[in-house]
């Protein structure tokens, strides 16, 4: 009997092996299909292991990062923002880093996430985002082109939740219509007072007529301003539906 629970003991032994070696290589094979690097980092910010799917995404060759510690390969001034963030995280939070490191082919940017494990040490794993920062950078450069053209054009544009009844205005559609930050519309109602008089119904038949058919519509009214002068303005508007098709938000602009 003794002799077959021994054969037993060995034998689901070899069978946890095997899983161990079998979890392993499908860990492994993670490490090499993701985009992203892997490093253990112990109490005093030292590298004891690492993963990387590509060696070539590697600052530094491994023989010149393992058993360092982090300012021994990384920028000083970098190595404070880790160690600042890491300070000011709460326990067992993950700790996310935006940086940027020079590289043969250009400068890089990166996401590192530090995850403390106990005993001080911590995980971290950093992903290149070039191409998501140079995506940002790009479509903040076509917003600030676009708001320069709406000011050079004193094109205005609004946007009106339906369901809240909230009304907002850029600077550009203050300045249309001759009103600040503190003075613009914030529901259609104190739209309207900044309306001629004589168009106001207009403007409210159009909107009402909008909101009803789901149609885009368009009309031309007139603005009183403070100096006692009359702005023509020509509006435009598009109605935003839910997938029931009730309107929940107008959006347009006006000139």
């Amino acid at each position: 009997a003794s002799n077959a629970a021994l054969a037993e003991a060995v034998a689901e032994h070899a069978r946890a092996k095997d899983a161990l070696l079998d979890r392993t290589r499908e860990l492994e094979g993670i490490f090499q299909a993701l985009p992203d690097l892997y490093f253990k980092l112990d109490a005093e910010y030292r590298f004891v292991d690492y993963r990387a799917g590509r060696q070539q995404a590697l600052y530094a060759p491994p023989e010149a990062f393992l058993g360092k510690r982090l300012r021994d390969v990384m920028p000083p001034a970098l190595c404070d923002r880790f160690e600042a963030a890491l300070g000011a995280a709460a326990p067992g939070a993950v700790v996310p880093v935006e940086y940027v490191l020079p590289l043969p082919d250009g400068a890089h940017d990166f996401e590192a996430r530090f995850l403390p494990i106990g005993d001080g040490d911590c995980i971290c794993v950093i992903r290149d985002i070039t191409e998501r920062k140079r995506a940002e950078r790009a479509l903040q450069e076509r917003e600030a082109q676009l708001r320069e053209t709406q000011r050079l054009a004193l094109l205005g544009s609004w946007s009106w939740n339906v369901t809240t009844g909230e009304l907002t205005w850029d600077p550009v559609l203050q300045q249309l219509y001759g009103v600040d930050d503190a003075t613009a519309p914030r529901d259609f109602a104190s739209y309207l007072a900044l309306v001629h008089p004589e168009d106001r119904d207009l403007a409210r038949y159009v909107t009402e007529q909008g909101l009803a058919t789901g149609q885009p519509f368009a009309f031309d009214h007139r603005v009183p301003l403070a100096d006692g002068t009359v702005r023509h303005v020509h509006g435009r508007g598009s109605i935003v539906a839910d997938a029931d098709g009730r309107p929940v938000r107008l959006g347009g602009s006006a000139q």
